[in-house]
């Protein structure tokens, strides 16, 4: 009657203990396969470091870089330079070989 069916406990326990067995399986293989999508993203990260590195390399976009950034940080470089200083990354991006290429004017596109 209405497609209802009877259990017993005993069926009951073993659903239960395979429905937990399965809902297991799935959850494992979930976390695996979310932990191998963390490491292959932590693996492609880029740092800081490697961002001021590529542009060691490229001096020219550098520069670019350079104009714009000096721009920016003008007015806070002229009322704070304190600030400016405790800026760990943008002091190291200023560390490079840059003055020869900051003599060119090439202006930001």
């Amino acid at each position: 009657m209405y497609g209802l069916n009877a259990y017993s406990n005993s069926d009951i326990d073993k659903l239960d203990k395979e429905l937990i067995t399965l809902i297991t399986i799935h959850l494992n293989t979930y976390y695996k396969t979310i932990l191998e999508i963390a490491n292959t993203i932590t693996a492609n990260l880029i740092n800081e470091n490697q961002i001021i590195e590529y542009l060691n390399k490229h001096k020219e976009l550098k520069t670019k870089y350079k104009i714009v950034f000096d721009d920016e940080v003008s007015i806070v470089k002229k009322y704070a330079p304190n600030i400016v200083e405790s800026w760990g990354y943008y002091n190291k991006f200023n560390k490079g070989n840059i003055n020869e290429y900051h003599k060119k004017e090439i202006q930001c596109s």
